[in-house]
This record gives C-alpha cells, sequence and structure tokens, in this order.
C-alpha cells in the first residue's frame, strides 16, 4: 500500500461462560480496578430478561470517547480511541497493560471462556479500489465499483486453537487529521472456546501473543505483495 496503516482503535473482547447477574455493579468493580479509568455517566439500559444476552446493558466512556467499555450478560469489551498527534507506541503500550488489569478483575469474579483482540487501521487512498484490487485481485478479473476482502488463518498457540481473521474493505475515513476515502484494515485474533476456562496465566500470556493485532507494523505487512 502506498500510504502508511494509521492506527484507529484496539479492542479486547472477553466471553463469559456465565451471565453476570448486575453488569451495573459489576462495572463499578471494574472501573475501580482499572483506576475510575472512566470518568462520564455510564448508560444502563434496563432491557427486558428475554433480550439477547449479547446486547450491551452498560454502555460507558471517558472524556472524548478515548475509552469505552460495553458490558453485556455474558461479554465485556474494552476498546481504546487513538488521535495521530499522540506517541502511538506508548499508548499502545498503555492500553496493553490497562488490558491486563481488566482481565485480572473479570477473572477475579468470572470464568473467561474465549477472548479477542481486534485492531482497527486505515489508509488514506483517492482509489481504494483499486488499490486493493491490484494487491490482492488478478488482474485479468478487471476493475471493481466495490471490494471486500475477509481472509482467516487458524494457529494454535499455547494448545488453544486462534481464528486470525483479516478484513481488507474500502470506506470513507473521518479522522481527527484526515477525511476522505480510505482501505480500512481490521485484524481480529480470537480464541475459539474449549471445554476447560481459561487460566489466569495461560490467558495473560496468551492475549501477549496476540496482541500482534494492535500492531501498526503487522497491518502494513497485510498490504504486501
Amino acid at each position: 500500500m502506498k500510504s502508511e496503516p494509521q492506527i484507529i482503535s484496539t479492542q479486547l473482547a472477553i466471553f463469559l461462560d456465565s451471565f453476570i447477574k448486575r453488569p451495573d455493579l459489576f462495572f463499578n468493580k471494574l472501573n475501580s480496578d482499572l483506576g475510575g479509568l472512566i470518568d462520564a455517566m455510564p448508560q444502563v439500559l434496563p432491557l427486558p430478561p428475554e433480550a439477547p444476552a449479547e446486547i450491551p446493558r452498560v454502555m460507558a466512556a471517558s472524556s472524548y470517547n478515548k475509552n469505552t467499555i460495553n458490558i453485556s450478560l455474558n461479554r465485556v469489551d474494552f476498546i481504546r480511541q487513538y488521535n495521530p498527534v499522540e506517541d502511538i507506541e506508548q499508548s499502545i503500550k498503555e492500553f496493553k497493560a490497562l488490558c491486563k488489569n481488566f482481565i485480572l478483575s473479570i477473572i477475579s469474579e468470572y470464568k473467561i471462556s474465549r477472548f479477542g483482540n481486534v485492531g482497527s487501521f486505515y489508509v488514506k487512498s483517492n482509489n481504494p479500489e483499486k488499490e486493493i484490487s491490484d494487491l490482492f485481485i488478478n488482474k485479468d478479473a478487471g476493475s471493481f465499483d466495490e471490494i471486500s476482502l475477509r481472509l482467516n488463518k487458524t494457529t494454535i498457540d499455547k494448545g488453544i486453537t486462534f481464528n486470525n481473521v483479516i478484513s481488507i474493505n474500502q470506506g470513507h475515513i473521518e479522522a481527527p487529521n484526515y477525511n476522505g476515502n480510505g482501505i480500512v484494515i481490521q485484524l481480529d485474533n480470537n480464541s475459539i472456546a474449549r471445554a476447560e476456562a481459561l487460566k489466569e496465566e495461560e490467558l495473560l500470556s496468551l492475549f501477549e501473543i496476540k496482541s500482534n493485532a494492535f500492531n501498526p507494523t503487522y497491518a502494513k505487512e497485510v498490504g504486501k505483495k
């Protein structure tokens, strides 16, 4: 790709093997364990018991939406948005440190069945359809008006099976330093549940291994022929 990938967000998704009875109270504990990271009032949705478990019951964001925590009955997400003027390498390092505290806080209360690390990036492009096509599609196929790619390669890391998903799409980017067409890259490393819940030590170790999904340099490798 002609331009360098710019990071949009990083996300840790934790999946539980049981339901959270009071997502509102659990948010208070989680936020306290993270040092009060979320400094704005959370939004609590009083959904009926029959509502799908994956719908967030608590959605909370810090000032300027820098950090977000969403809590459903059986899933907890921690998301970090980035500004291009900040030290990205240092910010990702800080996010990873918070993620480890996030994991420790959750695992002290619930068993974790699986997790996923997701990194979202964009690349400036005047003609994203053509650039994606030139990189990944046989030239004999001709030109395209729309293009979307999703690739997955399963791996086994420390005995746990992972999906390693790469999604590449055209899109319109609205970022602090860019507004225009671009290529959107999402890296999603997510584990496949097994019969036994993940243990604390292996979960922290696997999180570190699969955090390459947060790395702009790794995203750049996707765009190489």
